[in-house]
This record gives C-alpha cells, structure tokens and sequence, in this order.
C-alpha cells in the first residue's frame, strides 16, 4: 500500500469496495505481516534466550525494568517403538520406558449426527447432554 493510500484504498483494484479479490489481496498482505511477525517474535525470543542463565530443562523468571520475562525449556521426544522393541533388548526394560494408556471413549460427530437422521427420540435425549458450538471459522489463500 502506497504512503499516500488511505487505509480502505487498495491497489490492486480501483474501488474503495470489499470486493473478493480485494479482501482476498488484503488477507494475503495481513497473512504475510503475520509471518513476518512471528520470524520476529521467534528471533527476539532467541536473543532473550541467549542472554539468560537456563538450564538444559526448567523455567525460570527475569527481571527486565518495569516487566518481567518468563523463559522455559523442554524436551521433546520421539520414539521408533517398533526399532526400540526390535532392538532385541531385555524387554522389561523397554518396556519400563512406557505407560499402560487405558482404552478411552472418543465422541464421534458424525455419529451423533446420523443419529439424528435415524433415530430422533434418542437423539434428542443425547442432545441434553451435548453442545454444539460453531469453531472459529477458516480462510485460507492459496497462491
């Protein structure tokens, strides 16, 4: 956008409007502000880090003037489980290395929804005890 544009003027069309392909180049200029941002944001925070006394894993709070800054670190792990228990090592102690996770229920949408369509009593006893929320809705540009 050219200095001399008012903030609704654009130049990739010559109305003032909010035409798609407008409001398409204007997304495309914030997604590419929001980008640059976050490059910023990530390089600050590695100055920060860089100045700052961390161990290896933890968090720790600094003093800077009137704010403060919270740092942490963590570890991230990924593990070849198949590679691990074919490494043909004891497997006790593979297996020391892993936790029991219970079978979980997971709701399924797309079931509700069809119970819905095919048994509406039931559905609308279920429905009591189920909200719906619209999500955030989605844009995305492609180039």
């Amino acid at each position: 956008m050219s200095e001399e544009a008012k903030p609704y003027e654009c130049e990739c069309c010559d109305s003032e409007t909010s035409s798609l392909r407008h409001l398409a180049v204007q997304l495309y200029r914030a997604k590419r502000a929001e980008e640059d941002c976050k490059k910023a944001r990530i390089e600050i925070e590695n100055q920060i880090l860089s100045l700052v006394d961390m161990p290896e894993v933890g968090s720790r709070t600094f003093p800077a003037g009137e704010l403060k800054l919270s740092c942490k670190k963590e570890l991230s792990y990924t593990v070849d489980e198949r590679g691990l228990f074919a490494a043909g090592l004891p497997d006790e102690a593979v297996r020391s290395l892993f936790e029991e996770v219970p079978a979980t229920l997971k709701f399924v949408p797309s079931q509700y929804e069809d119970l819905k369509k095919y048994d509406p009593d039931m559905f609308a006893e279920v429905s009591k005890y189920v909200t719906v929320k619209p999500k955030k809705p989605s844009v995305t540009i492609k180039l």
